[in-house]
């Protein structure tokens, strides 16, 4: 029971370091691109095919809408979860007084 809490927990915080990365490279490419680095800059300190670079505002914009859909997402499907954990932990059989 422990063992599988602890890889639960790895596997969750290595879910959030790469959400946090994603974030923080978004954000970078975003501020560099909209700041006016030339496009040779750009390439040499992001280079294809690894990231995608920024090309236009729609692309920016739809890139930080998915991290915040995926976040919501996930703080969704985290309260579902925990929700039925507890309808679960409950007996069926308790008698009510």
């Amino acid at each position: 029971m422990r063992a599988d809490r602890a890889e639960k927990t790895a596997l969750v915080a290595a879910a959030g370091r790469a959400m946090l990365a994603s974030l923080a490279v978004l954000l970078l490419t975003d501020a560099l691109y909209f700041g006016g680095t030339s496009p040779e800059t750009m390439r040499r300190l992001f280079p294809p095919p690894a990231y995608e670079l920024p090309n236009d505002v729609f692309f920016e914009v739809t890139g930080v809408l998915q991290l915040f859909l995926g976040y919501v997402a996930g703080l969704r499907l985290y309260r579902l979860l925990v929700a039925r954990r507890r309808v679960r932990g409950t007996s069926m059989t308790a008698e009510t007084p």
